[in-house]
């Protein structure tokens, strides 16, 4: 296991059934390995150890599948009599965040954190696309946060291991360097000719974290753009457009909030 500066962690690690279970903090890192006679190295892409599934309330307990975790109505759904430790990462209250960097002409929605239960009927009727809880993502910043590693802002990208998200890069006076199609090699054209697209450039995707590595060359002061589906946890809030509202220009003076369904 190296970092992202390639250096060799002393970090310990449980290698099982071809996955790789640790507790780093979720940075760029790299595995080296021999299989089948060759050398190998790959980014690492993280995926929580265990998902969560829905729950059917039928038959006898454990209702949750190996490998997942439910939640209905406050109970929490194991698959298994073992012991388990629950790691809290995120505050569970409404809140109110930064909304997503975008163009200046693209209007600022703020996020609004909702608690599990119950949930706001506004978060439902988001335009999801292909299918809730996915929504469509276009001119996402990027950065690079290790050599060919792009990592953008919104993270948990839709990736069914065929698709990766299109990517165009600009220097820094906005000349196009490189216009990265993330569609299968064989694949229809369907970007269209704006940009000089290419397959086949983009080599992993670290979908949880937002990161792809692609195989570019790309400098530090390259402005990055991400096209994909991503998934959305929080409200993105559109009927407050804080864009056109002098008074919450300001990100900390945006601290409070009328017209949502709370319980």
């Amino acid at each position: 296991m190296l970092d992202k500066t390639i250096i060799r962690l002393g970090k310990p690690f449980l290698l099982a059934n071809g996955k790789l279970y640790h507790s780093f903090d979720g940075g760029v890192y790299w595995v080296r390995y021999f299989a089948e006679s060759r050398y190998r190295e790959e980014l690492v892409t993280h995926q929580p150890a265990m998902s969560r599934q829905p729950i059917t309330r039928t038959g006898e307990a454990p209702l949750a599948q190996p490998g997942s975790w439910g939640w209905t109505h406050g109970v929490l759904d194991l698959p298994s009599r073992d012991e388990y430790r629950i790691r809290f990462t995120a505050d569970n209250r409404y809140q109110i965040l930064d909304a997503y960097t975008g163009l200046p002409n693209d209007p600022w929605y703020p996020r609004i954190r909702f608690n599990v239960n119950p949930m706001p009927p506004e978060w439902c009727r988001m335009n999801f696309a292909p299918f809730r809880p996915y929504m469509v993502a276009t001119w996402v910043p990027g950065k690079l946060v290790a050599s060919g590693v792009i990592e953008f802002e919104r993270k948990r990208i839709y990736f069914d291991g065929r698709k990766y998200p299109d990517i165009l890069v600009f220097d820094a006076n906005y000349n196009c360097k490189f216009a990265l199609d993330g569609n299968p090699v064989g694949s229809p054209e369907t970007e269209g000719y704006l940009y000089p697209w290419a397959k086949n450039r983009i080599a992993a995707c670290d979908a949880l974290n937002g990161r792809v590595q692609v195989s570019a060359e790309i400098a530090a002061d390259d402005i990055i753009y991400g096209f994909y589906f991503y998934e959305e946890p929080d409200l993105v809030y559109t009927a407050l457009d804080s864009t056109r509202s002098p008074i919450l220009l300001s990100r900390t003076r945006l601290s409070s909030f009328t017209g949502l369904t709370r319980p």
